[in-house]
This record gives C-alpha cells, sequence and structure tokens, in this order.
C-alpha cells in the first residue's frame, strides 16, 4: 500500500514538475518575441536611416558623389544595408524558435 501512495506522489510531482517546465517554456518563448519585436524596430530605425542616407547621396551633384564625402557616404549605405540583412537574418532565425 505505501509503494502505491508513493508512485501517485511521484506522478503528482512530475506532472508538476513537467507544467512547471512548460511554464518555463512559454517565458523564455514569450521573451523570444519581445527580443524579436525589438529587433524588428531596431531593423525599421535602421532602415529609414540607410533610405535617408541614400537619397541625401542621390541628391548631391555627381562632383560630390565622385568625391571622398560621397565614397564614404556610399560606404556607410552599403555597412547599412549588411546591418539591415543580418538583422533580417536574427528575426528569421527567431522566428523558427518553438
Amino acid at each position: 500500500m505505501k509503494s502505491i501512495g508513493k508512485m501517485i506522489l511521484i506522478m503528482i510531482m512530475t506532472m508538476n514538475n513537467q507544467e512547471e517546465l512548460k511554464d518555463m517554456n512559454n517565458v523564455r518563448r514569450k521573451e523570444i518575441r519581445r527580443i524579436e519585436a525589438e529587433l524588428q524596430n531596431l531593423l525599421d530605425d535602421i532602415e529609414s536611416v540607410k533610405d535617408e542616407e541614400q537619397e541625401a547621396f542621390d541628391n548631391m551633384p555627381e562632383g560630390l558623389q565622385a568625391s571622398d564625402r560621397g565614397e564614404k557616404m556610399e560606404e556607410n549605405i552599403s555597412n547599412l544595408e549588411d546591418v539591415v540583412c543580418n538583422i533580417q537574418e536574427a528575426i528569421d532565425n527567431l522566428t523558427l524558435i518553438e
């Protein structure tokens, strides 16, 4: 009789532990979704800056575009494009987490 009681107690404890693990997984998943949303906001901000820099470059006279300043702007735009791709890849990878 005592062994049946112990088995029931162990089963109840196991069920409680599984429920706690499930809750912890939910907490971590919610944190991942929050981070994903923050990254999306950052991505939007960086894309806006990149677009503004591109527009400023496009509106420069050709002589200035070919200058050191223009070349630096092109390099900055390229670097921002790389950042956008990297953040988008991070977001895509986070969406795979279940």
